[in-house]
């Protein structure tokens, strides 16, 4: 039986560019709990709702377009805190801060966005980095990435501006749920 329906495929509820870009210490602001995914109208671009870190010991600041580390509960029902410090996390990386944060402007939890997938502008510590180059977070140069080496897990593959240490990616973080759909609504 064929269906017809009425609105677009959404996957994940439609938010703003500057949605993407809120902060807030009360996560009932947002519309998806800790974890939960959300993609930003009319771009194929998907973004996560974590936790920034921001104990004593976390540092370092968040860095618009640098990869953020899973550092606690980034598992279905946790409750995603992320760094962007390498050597505090397992280096397993969360997905792309699309701000900058200042951590000690913060007194408590601070919620907001990662992007997961989609055209993303992101820092390569070198600028190395043809069209087609598969890249990998590089823990040595806090959150920027480098281009894959053999068994190294790939996150992003370069599509433009190769060659500069800002390339565009198409960005695949592995994580629950995390899935690219183009929205033209």
């Amino acid at each position: 039986m064929a269906r017809n329906y009425n609105t677009a495929f959404a996957p994940y509820p439609l938010v703003s560019s500057a949605d993407v870009l809120v902060t807030d210490a009360d996560v009932a602001t947002f519309p998806v709990p800790v974890g939960g995914l959300v993609q930003q109208r009319d771009s194929d671009k998907v973004f996560r709702l974590v936790c920034f870190d921001n104990t004593a010991t976390a540092d370092v600041d968040f860095t618009v377009n640098c990869v953020t580390y899973n550092y606690s509960g980034c598992v279905a029902g946790g409750a995603w805190v992320v760094r962007q410090d390498f050597s505090d996390t397992s280096g397993v990386v969360a997905g792309v801060c699309p701000q900058t944060i200042d951590i000690s402007a913060l007194s408590g939890n601070v919620y907001g966005y990662i992007q997961v997938a989609g055209s993303c502008e992101i820092t390569n510590h070198d600028g190395t980095c043809p069209i087609g180059s598969e890249l990998v977070s590089h823990g040595v140069d806090g959150g920027t990435t480098d281009v894959r080496a053999t068994l190294e897990l790939c996150i992003g593959i370069v599509v433009a501006d190769a060659g500069t240490t800002t390339p565009v990616v198409d960005l695949f973080v592995p994580g629950p749920g995390a899935m690219k759909v183009q929205d033209n609504s």
